[in-house]
């Protein structure tokens, strides 16, 4: 492609090439996730019809239904559409299931077509160009001009308007390229697309898409290897590698893997930059250390995040996380620490007194872990968890009427998780009300799908209730009550 070559070559590589990997990686890997989304949630909710109350409704008004805008909210299709819009204008390709079905013509068959670069002079669709008037920039020019459509997608358009009836494609004509001159905004815009800096990424953009329609519609498309199906990470290849690995782009490319959760990928750039150009970049060290966390890493992330630490000390978000780390490795006595810095940052965050409460029941510090229970439940408008908390908590220690009172609140909910029905009939056993106990286990049971599953979770608790003085072969046998 003659047009794209030379406007790319108006570029060095070290500036155009970080914007291609990125494109490449929006249509190998994003693409498929929108087209999924329209086809499956976004077209079919706008084919439904909503349940529209016409009584009263007078034959001659144009007003709008206010049900339809109440009917798209609650639909969802508000929230989709705007993600969509954000991702169209991050250059992803929102098009692709529109324009699918919109391949059959044609002039689709010979190859080179799939890349040919838009005229509107084509011999086959000249017809629907209004002609050049300086003075007038029709809005039908400025659609195919633009980069809303990729190339393919703009012949595709036309030969669409083609098939239309004449005195249809007239009246469609007429709205988009009547005599309506284009606004000032519009102008400007395509002056800034002549700009070859941003020609450049409009470009490598519009041949990718057409490129990737390529490999997925053309009609021989399996007689050749799909390259959209490789990984595309052209950072790891030797010849490349330099430019994108470059300090001004590294950075934006691993925050790009970062936010489209491709995260090994994206842990290993920042590991580069880190090692490379960012040794002292405590915020770097952070991502590094979120990535490790997420993949379960924990014990790496904690030396990143201890490294972020050393450079940007008492960080409440990074203690955070070096708690919960340390957690998950099971050292309480590190999270605690760390748990404890974050709340003299935040003392009345009632999700972390509920996790400095948990940390303190895993160090059998109970009265102390029952303190911040007590104040999780009494401040908190959704105090379950507190009171799941306060009823294992007092049942380990032997309050059992304390235990009781709190499972029994929890029953009382709608609908009570199969932990509360399980850990009630531990206290209910304890208290020897075995036939409550029963009962309990029974609808714990019917909420782990299956008898193995209940017994698998009910010995992990044998331990604890030995401790409470129950009887091991009666606990060995009181499974099968529940047959």
């Amino acid at each position: 492609r003659s047009t794209g070559l030379s406007e790319l070559a108006s570029d060095t590589l070290s500036e155009t090439l970080p914007n291609i990997q990125i494109q490449l990686l929006q249509s190998s890997r994003e693409t498929r996730k929108i087209d999924k989304k329209m086809r499956e949630e976004i077209i079919p909710e706008m084919m439904k019809n909503p349940q529209l109350n016409m009584e009263g409704v007078d034959e001659d008004t144009e007003d709008h239904n206010p049900e339809w805008e109440e009917w798209i909210d609650r639909s969802g299709i508000t929230d989709k559409l705007r993600e969509l819009g954000e991702l169209q204008m991050s250059g992803a390709d929102v098009y692709m299931s529109t324009f699918s079905q919109l391949k059959q013509f044609p002039f689709f068959r010979k190859i080179s077509h799939w890349f040919y670069p838009f005229d509107p002079q084509y011999r086959d669709i000249a017809k629907l160009s209004p002609g050049n008037d300086e003075q007038k920039i029709s809005l039908l020019n400025i659609l195919m001009n633009s980069d809303v459509f990729c190339n393919s997608d703009k012949y595709s358009f036309c030969f669409t308007m083609l098939q239309m009836p004449e005195s249809q494609r007239y009246l469609m004509q007429q709205q988009l390229n009547g005599q309506h001159e284009a606004s000032e905004e519009l102008k400007e815009r395509l002056k800034e697309m002549s700009q070859s800096k941003v020609r450049a990424e409009y470009v490598s953009r519009q041949y990718i898409h057409d490129l990737y329609r390529f490999f997925k519609l053309w009609s021989r498309r399996h007689e050749m290897h799909d390259i959209f199906e490789d990984t595309l990470d052209l950072w790891n290849k030797k010849i490349l590698s330099q430019a994108l690995l470059h300090k001004d782009y590294i950075n934006k490319l691993a925050d790009y893997l970062f936010t489209h959760n491709d995260l090994t990928e994206a842990g290993m750039l920042y590991d580069k930059s880190i090692d490379l150009y960012n040794r002292k970049n405590a915020e770097l060290w952070q991502k590094a250390g979120f990535i490790y966390q997420k993949i379960g890493s924990y014990e790496k992330a904690i030396d990143y995040y201890l490294q972020s630490d050393l450079l940007a000390p008492d960080n409440a978000w990074n203690n955070r996380h070096l708690a919960q780390c340390y957690r998950k490795e099971g050292n309480y006595p590190k999270a605690l620490e760390y748990y404890n810095k974050v709340e003299q940052a935040q003392p009345e965050s009632l999700n972390l007194a509920l996790q400095i409460g948990q940390c303190l029941m895993a160090l059998e510090r109970y009265d102390e872990a029952l303190a911040y229970f007590f104040k999780v439940e009494y401040l908190d408008k959704k105090p379950q968890n507190a009171r799941r908390a306060i009823g294992w908590c007092s049942f380990i220690t032997g309050n059992y009427q304390q235990a009781k009172k709190y499972y029994d609140l929890l029953m009382s909910e709608p609908k009570p998780i199969m932990e509360d029905w399980m850990n009630a009939g531990h206290v209910y056993y304890i208290l020897n009300e075995t036939e409550k106990s029963i009962e309990y286990y029974r609808k714990a049971q019917e909420l782990c799908g299956s008898h193995d599953e209940f017994v698998r979770l009910y010995q992990i608790d044998k331990k604890d209730l030995i401790k409470q003085g129950a009887n091991e072969t009666d606990l060995f046998i009181l499974p099968d009550e529940l047959i």
